[in-house]
């Protein structure tokens, strides 16, 4: 099985967009907002989408309730 594409919520696109691509060699293909979303390719043709997480939402709700652990 071959992970193609991972869209997560964080609170700081971009510097997580640089920790990715500095670190791990992923390119950053689009930027939308300010600090807002974020698209970058890895190996393979794996897309890793980041989407700022709004302030008035907790992390923890975020994602549904199944894609928390302990849910």
């Amino acid at each position: 099985m071959q992970l193609n594409h991972l869209h997560i919520c964080v609170q700081n696109v971009a510097a997580i967009a640089s920790f990715f691509v500095n670190h791990f060699g992923f390119n950053l293909r689009e930027t939308r907002g300010r600090n807002g979303f974020a698209v970058l390719t890895g190996d393979k043709g794996f897309v890793f989408a980041l989407m700022q997480l709004p302030s008035a939402v907790a992390p923890e709700q975020a994602y549904p309730r199944c894609f928390m652990s302990g849910s």
